[in-house]
């Protein structure tokens, strides 16, 4: 039997098969301005199937969010970023950071406790015995607190290895991921400049400064705030107003809800593109979803990926129109 995902075979010695074969090899060329040959094997791998085809692309694994910002492929050099800078800022804090300054920080506010109770028990024993038990347990009971988180203390120290250990792994996984998806992504922006020759060229250099200026200038300034908290005063609109940690909340929410629509849109589209019955039960509820802020970023998702439309459909909004 055939597999449904492998491409049939196409006619490839006849004269017009090898000028659109040629015609395309120069397209690859002048849109990806570097590496064409490399290139160009690897798109013709992608297009034998229909299905996601993974190839291995070393150079954005190490450099992902320069490439695919300096590409134009905003999305996933955003994603990445966001899982990038969540690896370094892990590794830095298991590296740098005093895991313990807050249980010291605690310590010493209950020292300052304990010390009034002592004094308390002082001039009970003087003045007579009628709350020197009260006082006394008070006393065990703030040494017994004291005693445990410094006990708390050391597991958090002794954890800092173990902390960098897990943003180094992190760190492989995000690269690995963005080596696999590289060059299917940069395909896909092939076939969309194809039919849209606006799409901007190659990898300008003043984009690739802009993106690894862009990358340093985030992923440092979120080693330094984490690894060091308090330590410097930054010079940033965030900083100086206080917002900083409702910024970093904010963008782990934002980025959370992008990943699970992602997860859940691209099946979502694959479906509503390939059976019309289930996008007639669905359609509806996407309707519905639009007017709910929680579902902002899944209609698009299954819209962009609702592409393989059924036939004699265009996809608009959330409707397949004739």
């Amino acid at each position: 039997m055939k597999d449904a995902a492998i491409n049939p075979p196409e006619a490839i010695d006849t004269d017009v098969a090898r000028a659109d074969a040629a015609e395309r090899r120069e397209n690859i060329a002048s849109l990806v301005r570097t590496n064409p040959e490399y290139n160009i094997a690897q798109f013709d791998k992608i297009g034998t199937s229909t299905r996601f085809m993974p190839t291995f692309n070393a150079m954005a694994g190490l450099f992902g969010p320069i490439r695919f910002g300096a590409r134009g492929l905003w999305s996933l050099a955003l994603l990445v970023l966001i899982f990038e800078t969540l690896a370094f800022v892990q590794m830095s804090r298991g590296l740098f950071r005093d895991l313990a300054a807050d249980a010291r920080v605690r310590i010493a506010s209950i020292k300052g406790t304990l010390a009034l109770r002592e004094q308390q028990l002082a001039a009970a024993i003087e003045c007579g015995p009628a709350r020197v038990d009260v006082y006394q347990r008070t006393l065990d009971s703030l040494q017994a607190v004291i005693g445990g988180i410094r006990d708390e203390a050391n597991v958090l120290a002794a954890q800092g290895i173990w902390i960098a250990l897990g943003g180094l792994f992190l760190l492989v996984i995000a690269n690995g991921a963005q080596a696999i998806v590289a060059n299917w992504a940069l395909e896909g922006r092939f076939s969309d400049w194809v039919s849209d020759r606006t799409i901007r060229l190659g990898m300008p250099m003043a984009h690739i400064v802009l993106c690894a200026v862009f990358l340093i200038l985030i992923v440092g300034i979120a080693m330094v705030h984490y690894s060091f908290p308090g330590r410097f005063a930054l010079l940033s609109y965030m900083g100086l107003l206080g917002f900083w940690e409702k910024a970093v909340t904010t963008l782990a929410l934002l980025g959370t809800a992008a990943c699970l629509s992602i997860l859940i849109g691209i099946p979502l589209g694959m479906l509503c593109a390939r059976h019309l019955r289930f996008y007639s039960f669905i359609q509806p509820i996407m309707d519905f979803m639009q007017t709910m802020p929680a579902f902002v970023f899944l209609i698009p998702v299954i819209a962009f990926f609702g592409a393989g439309k059924p036939a004699g459909l265009i996809f608009r909004g959330t409707r397949w129109c004739a």
